[in-house]
């Protein structure tokens, strides 16, 4: 599912992003102890980094979300 989210996004439930975590063992079986992970994000080919992310948060079945801070979307 492809999300688009709009430069300078001010509502932050808009500015979700959304993961379906799956065990590296098989590839099928859903993650479901991920909560308050922390994902990464490169903006624009720059290095990866914690900051404009926030953890991760479980939505069920290895389902997961993780809102995107304000400064993140700007341009």
């Amino acid at each position: 599912m492809a999300l688009l989210v709009k430069a300078n996004e001010a509502t932050a439930a808009k500015r979700y992003v959304y993961f379906h975590l799956v065990d590296a063992t098989d590839g099928m079986t859903a993650e479901t102890g991920e909560a308050g992970g922390q994902p990464q994000i490169s903006t624009n080919g720059a290095a990866w980094t914690n900051t404009g992310i926030g953890v991760l948060v479980a939505v069920g079945n290895g389902r997961y979300y993780a809102a995107l801070t304000q400064a993140a979307v700007l341009t």
